[in-house]
């Protein structure tokens, strides 16, 4: 297992924790203003957190965490449509950790594409549980991976997860 060591000016080095998660699976909601987790499916890397089921990390040492999410959102609909994305700590909605974001409708023939990109900081514990969870004010919206595109106009680019999550201990 690695482990990043920053080495203080004493000398003195502190182990850092740190995971990072991804998802290019595709993720539907079939009932409106309904709760689900988010599921991730790759750990890309891991030190001291890891998925402890594919919706929630678990945490193996206690500290304050950095994390940052990013949620590739897509809209069928032709109207504009909102979504929810807040975090539960140990199966216990966190108080003020919701986001709200109006996804972009379709037009001119394509979906309406948004990525929610947000960073929170949470004192966590040994053993702590934190999970990321969704819900939808229409089933249009979806969160979805974007696959690569070899031959666009402006040339190749590579797929956009469906989801990310990086957290470092500070």
């Amino acid at each position: 297992m690695s482990q990043i060591i920053i080495t203080s000016p004493t000398g003195a080095g502190n182990t850092k924790y740190y995971g990072a998660f991804s998802s290019l699976s595709n993720q539907f909601q079939t009932i409106i203003s309904n709760n689900l987790p988010i599921l991730f499916d790759t750990t890309d890397l891991s030190n001291g957190i890891s998925l402890n089921n594919p919706n929630e990390v678990i945490f193996a040492h206690d500290g304050t965490y950095n994390m940052t999410f990013s949620i590739q959102f897509v809209n069928t609909s032709v109207s504009i449509h909102d979504v929810n994305v807040f975090f539960k700590k140990n199966g216990t909605i966190v108080d003020n950790s919701n986001s709200v974001l109006s996804i972009p409708n379709s037009h001119g023939g394509s979906d309406g594409h948004t990525i929610l990109c947000v960073n929170f900081m949470f004192e966590m514990l040994a053993g702590e549980t934190l999970a990321l969870w969704w819900n939808v004010t229409d089933i249009a919206v979806s969160i979805q991976t974007i696959p690569l595109n070899p031959l666009p106009p402006a040339g190749a680019t590579p797929a956009s997860p469906s989801v990310i999550w990086t957290i470092q201990q500070i």
